[in-house]
């Protein structure tokens, strides 16, 4: 999908275009929520609402369990590990946000079935937050065969079933703190369960090396998916300190992190449908890029054959005014069919080389020198290269074909946000005026492609003076 790319940014020079930056923003603020919570103690940030607690985390685990199903369709498609791994994890935390909504809380439960309703949450999150970590680290970074995704799928319950097996039968501490009294319920209750406590620092650190490691692969690959992962991940962790500091295991409280969780799982499902978008756009823009390849080809081994043949033939026959309009005519058939093949061949060419190799191919037909100084670090939508080539071939091949050229220099440049293409000759010269009162099709199709991506074209030219012409837009 994007992952590499495709979806490169213009370096601006600000730092705030960097994926840390924008990610240490994001939890900058969640970090900053939390401070308010535990430095302000008429901060209202805790509400005893059972109807609105089951709500969130029930518009969590769909969100979540969207975001799982989006990025199983990237690894259907990719067959990397490390999707399988986000999209079990991501699975691993949906299904523990539903246990949160199934937990139950009866006073006369069994301790069994107390320890499961405390544990098995815990353990899931746990769980999903190992899987984040290893994709992001880089160490499941290889490609899988559809066996070895069945063998996957098939041990993919396996830590489910151990962490059920651990909190059913491991004397773990029953959950205390699910019917704290309201005085409690709004201050940091590390006393209360420290194990619990642990377990929510344990699971940040977590979240805290996964955001870490996707903000790496970020900024590596240019990944915008990647991105939203880290700071996924990095609002995870803030929300699990949260949770350290203000137990939210009974389902009759609503707290900060439970808001900033949802607002985690946010970001993983936008993350999700922005690569899938990407994916469907490269696969419409490949597709394109195919059927442009097969015009080429066709053109090429077609009409631009029979052309080259025509022109071939002609040359052959005795000199005369007529065979010498037809064989301009032809010659000029030729290089627009060789001009089409080039544009619809070429569509992933920078408008350096596209240009470099437009105006090497007319001067070594000529057999004229030429000297290109392109920069290449220029970049502009296709539509504009395509016109900026053809202007820059135009005025090549007028040097060569009617100011009988020697010599031929070309360059490119980008000045304060503005592009100039120039093409000087030593050749014959002429005066524009008459050329252009006289209608020459040329020189007005070079200025209307100027005109048409909102540039100017300039001639300076006089008989025996040799010739430029600079085209300039923005």
């Amino acid at each position: 999908m994007s992952g590499n790319g495709a979806d490169r940014e213009r370096v601006t020079g600000v730092r705030w275009t960097r994926p840390a930056t924008r990610v240490g923003a994001v939890v900058a603020s969640a970090v900053g929520a939390t401070v308010l919570v535990v430095a302000i103690d008429d901060f209202r940030f805790a509400y005893q609402n059972e109807v609105l607690k089951v709500s969130l985390e029930t518009a969590s685990a769909l969100v979540v369990a969207l975001g799982c199903y989006l990025v199983a369709g990237r690894f259907r498609v990719r067959r990397y590990r490390s999707d399988g791994l986000i999209a079990y994890g991501l699975g691993v935390l949906a299904f523990s946000n539903l246990l949160l909504v199934w937990s139950p809380d009866a006073p006369d439960i069994q301790a069994v079935g107390l320890r499961i309703a405390t544990w098995m949450p815990l353990f899931c999150q746990v769980i999903g937050a190992l899987c984040l970590a290893i994709a992001a680290s880089g160490a499941a970074s290889e490609r899988v065969t559809n066996a070895s995704s069945r063998r996957l799928a098939a041990i993919a319950a396996a830590p489910i079933v151990g962490a059920l097996f651990v909190a059913a039968y491991v004397r773990l501490p029953a959950d205390t703190t699910r019917r704290l009294p309201l005085s409690s319920a709004l201050h940091p209750q590390f006393n209360r369960e420290p194990v619990v406590a642990l377990v929510y620092l344990f699971t940040a650190v977590v979240f805290a090396l996964a955001a870490i490691g996707f903000v790496a692969r970020s900024e590596r690959h240019h990944d915008r998916f990647a991105e939203w992962l880290a700071a996924g991940c990095g609002l995870s962790a803030v929300a699990r300190i949260n949770f350290a500091l203000f137990p939210s295991l009974f389902s009759r409280w609503l707290y900060t992190g439970d808001v900033i969780r949802l607002a985690a799982y946010v970001c993983w499902l936008i993350g999700a449908a922005v690569e899938i978008a990407s994916y469907w756009e490269g696969l419409a823009a490949s597709a394109v890029t195919r059927e442009r390849s097969r015009l080429a080809r066709d053109l090429h081994d077609g009409l631009a054959q029979e052309l080259a043949f025509v022109v071939s033939q002609l040359q052959s026959f005795p000199p005369s005014e007529g065979r010498y309009s037809v064989a301009s005519a032809a010659d000029r058939a030729l290089g627009e069919a060789r001009r089409a093949i080039d544009a619809l061949a070429d569509t992933d060419d920078g408008l350096d080389s596209a240009l470099r190799r437009a105006v090497e191919t007319v001067a070594l037909r000529h057999q004229v020198a030429i000297r290109i100084d392109a920069a290449a670090e220029i970049d502009v939508p296709i539509g504009v290269r395509e016109e900026v080539v053809r202007v820059g071939r135009e005025a090549v091949a007028n040097a060569c074909r009617h100011g009988h050229a020697t010599s031929i220099a070309v360059s490119l440049t980008e000045s304060a946000h503005e592009y100039r293409l120039r093409i000087h000759d030593d050749g014959v010269g002429f005066d524009p005026d008459a050329e252009i009162s006289a209608s020459r099709f040329g020189m007005r199709s070079m200025r209307e492609r100027a005109e048409a991506i909102g540039g100017s074209l300039r001639i300076d030219s006089k008989p025996g003076g040799g010739t430029t012409i600079e085209m300039i837009w923005r």
